[in-house]
């Protein structure tokens, strides 16, 4: 094999093939994704062929959203997009991840998110593609809230997202 792969590591640099086949055991460095790789045994042509390196356990989760700030009264909302990721950077999609949603201060989740158990606290729902994306409204009470999402099969994989309720600068008294 080819030890100079930029994606991983080749536990042997050479293999024995037993009835035509050799097997080794490739570990990834960093990257998932499609690699091409080449091999080559005494007498017989260079093999090219590719690789699928699939994304580690996941590691920790990102929050985003169009806006941090709401004005107060639950008619206002925002966008966010939930994103899980493997300890190198890689988007966890080749797996069901599931996720509890949790809001503080009033906030809400648009029904775009299924509650998958509605006897849990908080939302219960999951993705294939390491991504949910949906919209958050408004609480009625002036101050921070929060969007709080865990992992669900490990609960320790947590992050929060803080949007500060303001007065709605529309109001005149």
């Amino acid at each position: 094999f080819n030890e100079s792969l930029p994606f991983a590591t080749i536990a042997e640099k050479y293999i024995k093939a037993t009835n035509g086949v050799a097997e080794t055991t490739i570990t990834s460095l960093k990257k998932a994704g499609n690699f091409n790789f080449t091999a080559e045994a005494l007498n017989y042509p260079i093999k090219e062929d590719s690789l699928y390196v699939h994304p580690l356990d996941p590691d920790y989760i990102t929050i985003e959203a169009d806006s941090n700030i709401l004005p107060v009264g639950g008619y206002t909302q925002t966008n966010f997009t939930i994103k899980l990721f493997d300890k190198h950077g890689n988007i966890i999609n080749n797996d069901a991840s599931k996720f509890t949603i949790e809001t503080t201060g009033g906030l809400t989740i648009g029904s775009e998110i299924a509650d998958l158990n509605s006897e849990k606290d908080g939302i219960q729902t999951s993705t294939y593609e390491g991504t949910i994306s949906g919209a958050i409204r408004s609480g009625n009470k002036i101050g921070p809230s929060k969007l709080i999402v865990s992992l669900t099969k490990s609960p320790e994989i947590q992050q929060e997202f803080q949007i500060d309720l303001i007065e709605d600068p529309n109001i005149k008294i």
